[in-house]
């Protein structure tokens, strides 16, 4: 049996509607996480949030016929969020060498308000990684047992 199969403890999935209307469904993933997640669930959330409004706006570009699929997996030591979306992808291997390299600068001259998504969702999370064609996000976070 695989590891993945073996060590998850529960698991969340959802298909959305690529429309930025997201609060029941970001209620009913929050209070999913909070059973498992003994940190601070809200500012975890915001990771989650910023990569669902970006594969909405900017993968789905907020075409009603385009879903977003969320999936959201507790194994025993991480957390696992995997958001996909049906656009093209983007250039993420640029974009996260964008952010290294801004360590030293601020911020504010960098990214403009709409560039900051990915920046909020590694200061939540562990890891972020994507799929080759960019356009699914996994998001890793160590978890605090409960």
């Amino acid at each position: 049996m695989p590891e993945e199969i073996e060590d998850m403890i529960d698991i969340y999935k959802i298909n959305l509607d690529s429309n930025l209307r997201l609060s029941q469904v970001e209620k009913e993933m929050a209070l999913f996480l909070d059973k498992y997640y003994t940190g601070d669930t809200d500012f975890l959330f915001i990771g989650i949030h910023e990569m669902i409004s970006n594969a909405v706006e900017h993968g789905n570009k907020l075409d009603p016929a385009k879903t977003v699929s969320i999936k959201i997996i507790i194994r025993k030591e991480i957390i696992k969020v995997e958001i996909v979306d049906q656009g093209s992808g983007f250039d993420w291997q640029n974009t996260l060498s964008k952010f290294d390299k801004a360590a030293n600068q601020e911020l504010n001259q960098l990214y403009s308000e709409r560039g900051r998504g990915i920046f909020l969702a590694k200061q939540t999370f562990d890891e972020i990684k994507y799929n080759k064609q960019g356009n699914k996000a996994i998001l890793i976070k160590n978890r605090m047992h409960k």
